[in-house]
């Protein structure tokens, strides 16, 4: 049968823990005893400074040499377009206004000036074969002239 006391209660568990504290305080006393008669070592901390000598200052000469600027070259191309106004037909008079009599028109059928299907010229020089305006020349700087 177990036993149901409460901890505290039993004796067994009494005398194991006095057993323990008369033998733990017999090795402390004789640590204590043994320790006192040992010599304790002394510490001492000696510093010492020394100077030396400063060094000399010395003068530093810097010599900085200016570029000479090189000229910047720049091109820029320029594109025409191959025609940028419409040409109306007139009754055969070629004074005035608006195109040639020459037949230099983007509407008249083999005399173009532009790839055969392009739809637009690009800013770039470029042409465009887009089906629709929406997206022609998008990733060269726009359209300059559109064909159709």
């Amino acid at each position: 049968m177990p036993d149901i006391r409460p901890l505290h209660k039993r004796k067994r568990v009494w005398a194991g823990g006095f057993a323990l504290f008369v033998i733990g305080a017999t090795i402390a006393g004789a640590g204590s005893s043994e320790a006192s008669s040992k010599p304790s070592p002394t510490v001492t901390v000696t510093a010492t400074a020394t100077q030396t000598a400063a060094p000399a200052p010395t003068v530093t000469v810097a010599v900085t040499e200016t570029a000479t600027p090189h000229p910047t070259v720049t091109v820029t191309k320029t594109v025409t377009p191959a025609s940028t106004t419409t040409h109306r037909s007139s009754s055969g008079s070629s004074g005035g206004g608006g195109g040639s009599s020459s037949g230099g028109s983007s509407d008249s059928a083999g005399a173009t000036s532009h790839p055969a299907g392009a739809t637009a010229l690009c800013n770039d020089g470029t042409y465009s074969y887009a089906a629709h305006h929406q997206g022609a020349c998008s990733h060269h700087g726009g359209v300059a002239v559109f064909f159709r």
